[in-house]
């Protein structure tokens, strides 16, 4: 090899090796012989061109550039590379769009991060949807439930006695009214009509069965259903209720409370609810006058 094809070959190996952008090479400067070997370093500088080209685009993120070609070794691993790290984006993406059932096993400290974030973004998830169920619940309750007292309102009476009713259960429909609410309000302030109302409440919640179902019928007024409970036993049940209730208060005011029961099934079960509930509402108001409430009452305004 003359010094001249030694100068001229080395100096583009090296300027392959070293320089960005290498200087390219003269064959026709080489003596036939080793004009082959500089093919040779000419496909050399080609591939490395392919592998340079293509990492850069692996640095900057780009998965979209031309792929190097199969018989380019140099490439072989940053193409595994780019397979990881499509997979990587693939998940990434499917996790953005919620699913977190995305598990990495690449890269052992990024894979470690990475599902451990899932996993504590599945586990905040499920507290969320547990905590916007159990509100949810709340709020069921809370829209059922009379806010004063604690009972069932109005709403919830009127769709479990229809319920009730329409599967023609045996049972019996108690109508109570409270007693001088206006005139302790009047008198004693509307707090403490409060609290007369919750000590009648107190009273029946501690009286009824599971079974039973206490709501709040209007201001004073309340509605019990008692399943499986005849007209007689319901009355002779708040006869005595009425007993405790006014004689057992610590109160400067008279406690008592009207009532009115009617059947539910049975001679009844082709009723209307209204019809009931007027029922129940007639007796309670015959109650009340067979009492003297009503005239006492009058006298008091």
């Amino acid at each position: 090899m003359s010094l001249r094809d030694r100068d001229v070959l080395y100096e583009y190996l090296r300027s392959i090796l070293y320089d960005e952008n290498p200087q390219p090479i003269n064959l026709s400067e080489l003596d036939p012989e080793y004009t082959k070997f500089g093919r040779a370093l000419q496909f050399l500088d080609s591939s490395i061109q392919e592998m340079r080209t293509y990492a850069a685009d692996l640095a900057a993120g780009n998965l979209s550039g031309a792929k190097p070609l199969e018989d380019n070794a140099l490439t072989h691993s940053l193409i595994e590379l780019e397979d990881k790290l499509r997979d990587i984006t693939k998940k990434a993406q499917l996790a953005a769009r919620g699913d977190y059932a995305q598990t990495m096993d690449w890269l052992p400290d990024f894979s470690d991060a990475f599902n451990s974030i899932l996993r504590q973004i599945e586990e905040l998830n499920e507290r969320v949807k547990q905590s916007s169920d159990s509100a949810k619940r709340a709020g069921i309750e809370m829209n059922n439930h009379d806010s004063l007292t604690g009972t069932y309102n109005r709403r919830y009476l009127m769709d479990h006695l229809r319920t009730f009713h329409l599967a023609g259960w045996p049972g019996s429909l108690c109508m109570l009214d409270l007693d001088g609410l206006g005139r302790v309000n009047h008198e004693y302030s509307h707090k403490e009509g409060d609290e007369y109302l919750k000590r009648l409440v107190d009273l029946l919640q501690r009286s009824i069965r599971g079974s039973d179902t206490l709501a709040r019928y209007g201001d004073d007024e309340f509605c019990l259903i008692l399943p499986n409970c005849a007209t007689a036993v319901a009355n002779s049940k708040m006869e005595s209720l009425l007993e405790r209730f006014s004689t057992t208060a610590e109160s400067p005011y008279p406690s008592s409370f009207s009532f009115g029961v009617v059947e539910l099934g049975g001679s009844n079960a082709d009723r209307s609810i209204d019809d009931l509930l007027k029922m129940a509402d007639r007796a309670l108001w015959e109650n009340k006058q067979a009492a003297g409430v009503v005239q006492a009452a009058a006298q008091g305004a």
